[in-house]
């Protein structure tokens, strides 16, 4: 079977989100490539995806869910932006601004640690 058939089987297309009926822990799906004992290996979703239509991600940066659902894997759902912009716009974003005035805070003052 194609690789891609095989990969949209664990999706729901939607006039929305594409879900994964599968995922790892971190909340992403995870999905095998390559044959059992020989080359396997386990790629997330929506970054597999996004490289096989839209090509690599840019050096230095990763892809955000605009959706902010973690299972989507819809190539619009998705931005290439910089680790700092994916923390501040997450679910976590105030964690992150509090975070990173305290780190300026203390750069300022000629801390390290």
């Amino acid at each position: 079977m194609p690789i891609m058939q095989r990969f949209f089987m664990h999706i729901t297309i939607t006039d929305g989100c594409w879900p994964s009926d599968t995922k790892h822990h971190t909340g992403y799906m995870q999905f095998r490539l390559g044959k059992r004992g020989v080359d396997r290996r386990s790629v997330i979703g929506h970054r597999w995806l996004w490289e096989q239509l839209c090509g690599s991600v840019p050096v230095g940066l990763e892809l955000d869910h605009l959706c902010r659902n973690r299972r989507c894997v819809r190539p619009s759902h998705l931005e290439p932006v910089t680790r700092q912009v994916n923390i501040l716009r997450g679910d976590g974003r105030m964690n992150a601004v509090i975070n990173r005035r305290k780190f300026l805070a203390r750069k300022l003052k000629g801390v390290t640690n």
